[in-house]
């Protein structure tokens, strides 16, 4: 969310403009888990006598307006004590929160401030209840995942149907917070059958999910689309777990890196497609 001055029709206390002397808004911010939550915390430090008046006779209030990309929740929070603590449910927040502070109008005001500029000295304005009093700064960050479902690498992905008659085997969308696998329809037809397999998971996870892996991982280089991707639940659990295993930057190939990231399926996928063979009497001792 870009604030600008010009949106105002009175003056507005912000660090963009000089409606206002010898006065402050300014706000610290913290994030933190608690079990399924997460707990946002804000401390507002004003230093104007007028606004401070109006929050202590409730004709004015802290606010903080939450809105997360990922999940479109937009929320607006107030106070009239110079901190607030907000508790928002894991599932709401996905990727990218972007938080701002106001003060706003609690009601209709005739408002006028001593600390007024010089273009406003002693002009008095008509401000509707809900607008803006004051800006303060703008914070941006990704809730951090120890509390995210998808936190294993496997977890992050969803094999699903392609409807188009024409679909190719295998494709990979990104479009979503779980990388979507594409498969034809005769081929997860298939696929549903052998995922109840125990022994069929090493080998479909050497088939399917490792090549999908690889090209995501390739994806994760192009920079026309990473504003897009960041956003994203996938994105942040793959740059945590590249963090981890401290294989960024390895200068390993992306195929040898894929098969870390899922516990390298290959080694697995043969000894347990061997177990099979042997066990259908197909194979020698």
């Amino acid at each position: 969310m870009q604030i600008k001055g010009s949106h105002y029709p009175h003056p507005v206390l912000s660090d963009f403009s000089e409606a206002l002397v010898d006065s402050l808004f300014d706000a610290s911010f913290d994030t933190q888990v608690d079990g399924n939550m997460y707990r946002l915390r804000v401390d507002f430090t004003l230093v104007n006598e007028d606004l401070n008046t109006l929050i202590q006779k409730g004709k004015a209030t802290y606010a903080l307006h939450l809105e997360c990309i990922g999940t479109r929740l937009r929320s607006l929070y107030r106070s009239r004590e110079d901190n607030l603590v907000v508790e928002v449910p894991a599932q709401e927040l996905d990727g990218r929160v972007e938080v701002c502070v106001f003060i706003l109008a609690s009601e209709d005001l005739e408002y006028t401030n001593r600390n007024f500029g010089e273009d406003y000295n002693g002009v008095t304005f008509f401000v509707q209840k809900g607008d803006v009093l004051a800006v303060g700064p703008e914070f941006r960050f990704v809730p951090p995942k120890d509390i995210d479902p998808l936190l294993k690498v496997p977890s992050i992905f969803a094999v699903q149907m392609n409807p188009h008659s024409d679909a190719p085997d295998l494709d990979v969308s990104l479009a979503t917070p779980k990388v979507v696998i594409l498969l034809s329809r005769k081929l997860f037809t298939d696929y549903q059958t052998l995922a109840n397999v125990e022994e069929m998971k090493s080998v479909l996870a050497t088939l399917i999910v490792l090549p999908a892996l690889t090209y995501v991982l390739e994806e994760m280089n192009n920079d026309d689309m990473i504003d897009e991707y960041e956003l994203q639940r996938w994105y942040q659990v793959l740059q945590d777990r590249l963090r981890e295993l401290n294989l960024k930057g390895s200068g390993h190939s992306n195929l040898w890196v894929a098969q870390q990231l899922i516990g390298a399926p290959l080694s697995n996928a043969l000894t347990d497609t061997k177990k099979l063979v042997m066990a259908s009497g197909g194979g020698n001792e």
